[in-house]
């Protein structure tokens, strides 16, 4: 998730949060146990991803762990955003990981922890990807679409990201393809379990509100060409049963082109196609 300060409800990220002592607080022997161990995985998580995201990028990008901060993960507010970065340093939310990776050690669920620590590595690795190729906020064409998305809606800005989170994937699955297996697992986690369990079950989409954010799926699967071919069919023959193939043909043209974009050079193009693309999620939202 690319951060739009414009966007941020609350101004502090509580970034040194990690080293906070919480369990003294608790008078409870076993929380204060869980919490110290939580407390240990999030120092050994940052230590190690922040000398492992300077190796990958050739320069230094922290990652730390900070408080929900109330900013947006999706333009209807739902939902905090798992991780985020400012163009320097990577955040990851403590309030998440704690419960992942807490469950997973309340379990002792070996296989689940192994799971969600490729996936807490998924997004890490995302964010690196938008420090290493998105352009930052001063930087075109960021700094052209936040100022739509501020002068008429934010909804330009999640268009924006949506589009650029399909292609950043796709530098950085190239340059290094290891990395494809842990946004699979990622993907999995944060864009088609929550779909599905908001419809739930896996069938045919029908017309209803639920079901079209499944369909919708798609619009975030189809340009993550590193993911199942299965998961990235299912998806695309929602799309069309709840929208059309028409309207399908018309997004994945955009979302491929826009894949293939480098910056500065199609910085304009690159305008054009997300306020193309937002314009047909504008028209769903009325």
């Amino acid at each position: 998730m690319l951060r739009n300060k414009k966007y941020k409800k609350h101004s502090s990220t509580n970034a040194d949060y990690w080293d906070s002592r919480d369990w003294d607080a608790s008078a409870d022997p076993q929380e204060r146990e869980r919490l110290q161990k939580l407390h240990a995985k999030r120092i050994a998580f940052q230590a190690i991803f922040g000398k492992v995201n300077s190796a990958i990028s050739g320069r230094e990008v922290p990652l730390k762990f900070s408080r929900p901060n109330g900013w947006e993960w999706n333009d209807r507010g739902d939902n905090e955003a798992p991780a985020w970065t400012d163009g320097e340093t990577i955040f990851m939310n403590t309030v998440h990981f704690d419960k992942v990776v807490g469950e997973s050690i309340e379990a002792k669920n070996t296989v689940s922890i192994i799971n969600d620590l490729i996936s807490m590595k998924g997004l890490n690795y995302h964010e690196l990807a938008h420090v290493m190729f998105t352009p930052r906020n001063g930087q075109k064409p960021t700094s052209t679409i936040a100022k739509r998305a501020r002068s008429e809606d934010f909804g330009i800005w999640h268009a924006y990201n949506v589009l650029e989170d399909q292609r950043i994937e796709t530098l950085f699955s190239a340059r290094f393809p290891i990395a494809a297996q842990y946004f699979t697992v990622t993907v999995n986690q944060f864009i088609v379990a929550v779909a599905q369990g908001r419809v739930g079950y896996e069938g045919e989409a029908n017309r209803t509100g639920k079901n079209q954010q499944f369909a919708n799926m798609h619009l975030l699967l189809h340009g993550r060409k590193y993911l199942p071919k299965k998961i990235r069919k299912a998806a695309r023959e929602a799309f069309v049963s709840y929208h059309s193939v028409e309207d399908a043909l018309l997004l994945e043209g955009l979302i491929d082109e826009y894949r293939k974009l480098a910056f500065p050079r199609n910085q304009k193009r690159a305008v054009e196609i997300v306020l193309e693309f937002y314009k047909w999620i504008d028209t769903q939202r009325q």
